[in-house]
């Protein structure tokens, strides 16, 4: 069986003055949520969503923006995002809301 890969990236945060540590811890605790929860299978499937994250650790907006080709796949992999959200309130450097988290789930 594969091993799941789950990388995040920031594609854009709201507030110039976002601290890189905190940033780096929270996009951390993000990756190992959505990899406890994420499907695994034995084809290798590659779906990026993207998330925005509001001050409170809540998704305001997640949307599929690389599909697997596979609808069923898909489905998932956003179930997996919503499943391990909440996430933990936002720092104050990153509040008051994250917006454009990629999630590359690859398994």
């Amino acid at each position: 069986m594969r091993a799941l890969l789950v990388l995040i990236t920031l594609l854009l945060a709201a507030g110039a003055q976002s601290n890189e540590a905190d940033m780096e811890q929270y996009l951390t605790m993000i990756q190992q949520k959505v990899s406890q929860v994420a499907p695994k299978t034995r084809e290798k499937h590659n779906v990026t969503v993207v998330v925005d994250i509001e001050s409170s650790g809540h998704l305001s907006a997640l949307r599929v923006t690389k599909s697997s080709g596979d609808p069923r796949v898909d489905e998932s992999v956003l179930r997996a995002v919503l499943a391990s959200s909440p996430f933990k309130p936002l720092p104050k450097a990153l509040a008051p809301r994250l917006t454009g988290v990629e999630i590359k789930v690859q398994h």
